[in-house]
C-alpha cells in the first residue's frame, strides 16, 4: 500500500468511527426510520471492519 492509500484510509475510519475530519449525511428517508434505527445504523457503521483491499470495497453510502 502507498502512503496516499494509507491516509485515505485512515481519514476514512476516523470518519466512520468518530464522525471526525468530515461530513456525515443522514437522508432523509433514513430519517424517516426514527432516532431509535438511525442510532442503531450509526453505530453499527462505526463497528464495521473493512475487510477488503481496495478502498472501494469500504465505502458505504445509505440512502431512501
Amino acid at each position: 500500500m502507498d502512503t496516499r492509500t494509507d491516509r485515505i484510509r485512515t481519514l476514512n475510519d476516523d470518519l466512520r468511527q468518530y464522525l471526525l475530519g468530515g461530513r456525515a449525511v443522514i437522508t432523509p428517508g433514513i430519517a424517516a426510520l426514527g432516532q431509535q434505527a438511525v442510532e442503531r445504523i450509526v453505530k453499527t457503521i462505526a463497528g464495521f471492519q473493512c475487510t477488503g483491499r481496495s478502498l472501494s470495497n469500504c465505502m458505504l453510502l445509505l440512502s431512501f
